[in-house]
């Protein structure tokens, strides 16, 4: 299954080499999800904002073929 991901900001340190931009194409094995995602790229002990298809998303979501992942570095401001 391949999903396209988007690192935003400090986070575009943790795309793979052969990335384009802010985004990259990521393979991962059948019934994946975002955690599993978040491991490959070594974002496991970030504290990020995270989306699917411009949706929020949680931790333990499925994710599928196509799907668009972007993260998000933590916001501060008042």
């Amino acid at each position: 299954m391949k999903v396209e991901v988007w690192l935003f900001s400090t986070l575009s340190q943790y795309l793979p080499p052969d990335s384009k931009g802010k985004k990259a194409v990521v393979e991962l094995p059948e019934n994946a999800t975002l955690t599993d995602l978040a491991d490959h790229l070594g974002l496991h002990s970030e504290t990020v904002t995270v989306t699917i298809n411009d949706e929020q998303a949680h931790w333990g979501l499925k994710l599928e073929d196509g799907h668009q992942v972007s993260f998000f570095p933590p916001l501060a401001g008042g």
